[in-house]
C-alpha cells in the first residue's frame, strides 16, 4: 500500500482533539503537525507515562477525564479561529457511543478520523438496501460525509484478533438548523425498533397513531405497503428500501406537528466488548498504523 503523507494539519491552524492517546505514539505525531493537541485519557497510570513520552512536546495538553462527560462544545467554543479535528484509535465497544457523543454534541467540529472494527464500520458506511444499512447509517450519514481511508486487517496485529478493522473519517456536512436534530434522531431510531416489521409499524408506534403514520409516509412518497425497513430478511433485500432523503421528507412533513418523543432502544447498533486493540506485530509497525490514522487527517484517499 502506497501512503499518502500530506496531512491537513501542516497549516498549524488546526486544534486536535485526541480521544485515548495511550502511552503517546500518535499524540506525539499530530503535535509535529498541528497547532494544539488536546488529548482525553481515562486511565489513570498513563498521564505519568505521557509526561514522560511527551516531555518535548509542548504543544499537547493531557486532561484526565472521561470523554463521554465533556461538554464537548464549550471546548470547540474556545477555539473559534482554528479548524478542529477529531482523531481517535478507540477500543471498539466505546466507537458508536463516543461518535454519537460527537454528533449531537452541535461543536463546530469539521472532521473525525478514527479506527474501528470493520462491522461496525461497515455499518457507519453502509447504502441503502444492504444488509448493513441501519438507523446508524441513515443518522450517520446526514449528518456527514463518510469515506473509508484504509483496511486494516487482523494479521497486522500480534496477538492476532478475531476481526478485521476499518479506518473511516467522517466529514461534517453544513447543518440545516430548521431541523430539530434530537427529534430526527429519535424518530429514524424508532423507524428501525423492530427490523421485521414495516416501516408503517414502527412509525406508528412512535407516533401512537398508525394513521396518521400512513399519511406522512404517503405525503413523503413512500408506498407503505411494500416498503419495508431497510435490510435482509432471510437473505432477500426488501422490495424497496426507504433511503435517506426519504426520512427527512418524513420528517419535514411532520415536524412543525406534535411529535411523541418517544426515546426506544434499538438493537441495530451493537457494541463489541473487546479490550484495547493489541500491540502491533513486526509485519507493519506501529509508526505506520499511526501514519494510516494521521494520513486520514488531510480527506485524500490512500489507496494506490
Amino acid at each position: 500500500m502506497k501512503l499518502n503523507k500530506k496531512l491537513a494539519l501542516a497549516n498549524k491552524e488546526t486544534l486536535v482533539i485526541e480521544i485515548g492517546p495511550g502511552i503517546g505514539a500518535l499524540t506525539q505525531m499530530l503535535s509535529q503537525e498541528a497547532k494544539k493537541v488536546i488529548a482525553y485519557e481515562i486511565d489513570e497510570r498513563l498521564p505519568e507515562v505521557l509526561a514522560y513520552s511527551l516531555e518535548d512536546c509542548d504543544n499537547v495538553e493531557i486532561i484526565l477525564e472521561d470523554f463521554m462527560q465533556v461538554d464537548l462544545k464549550a471546548i470547540v467554543d474556545q477555539y473559534p479561529d482554528d479548524d478542529v479535528v477529531v482523531a481517535a484509535n478507540l477500543p471498539y465497544y466505546i466507537t458508536t457511543p463516543i461518535l454519537f457523543k460527537i454528533f449531537e454534541s452541535n461543536a463546530d467540529i469539521k472532521r473525525i478520523t478514527v479506527m474501528m472494527q470493520k462491522e461496525v464500520a461497515d455499518r457507519f458506511s453502509a447504502t441503502v438496501n444492504s444488509k448493513d444499512y441501519n438507523a446508524l447509517s441513515v443518522i450517520t450519514q446526514y449528518r456527514t460525509t463518510v469515506k473509508q481511508v484504509v483496511k486494516v486487517p487482523r494479521n497486522v496485529f500480534n496477538p492476532k484478533p478475531n476481526v478485521d478493522s476499518s479506518v473511516l473519517q467522517f466529514e461534517f456536512k453544513e447543518k440545516d438548523t430548521t431541523v430539530n436534530e434530537e427529534l430526527f434522531f429519535s424518530m429514524v431510531k424508532a423507524c428501525f425498533k423492530q427490523r421485521r416489521k414495516t416501516i408503517l409499524n414502527n412509525f406508528g408506534e412512535w407516533l401512537n397513531d398508525k394513521e396518521s403514520a400512513r399519511v406522512y409516509l404517503e405525503e413523503a412518497g413512500i408506498d407503505v405497503e411494500i416498503i419495508r425497513l431497510v435490510g435482509v430478511m432471510n437473505r432477500t433485500p426488501f422490495k424497496k428500501p426507504t433511503a435517506i432523503p426519504e426520512y427527512v421528507l418524513i420528517f419535514e412533513g411532520k415536524k412543525t406537528s406534535d411529535f411523541y418523543e418517544h426515546e426506544y432502544e434499538t438493537d441495530d447498533v451493537r457494541f463489541f466488548p473487546i479490550n484495547d486493540l493489541p500491540e502491533i506485530s513486526p509485519k507493519v509497525t506501529e509508526g505506520e498504523i499511526k501514519r494510516m490514522i494521521n494520513s486520514a487527517l488531510s480527506g485524500e484517499t490512500i489507496f494506490d
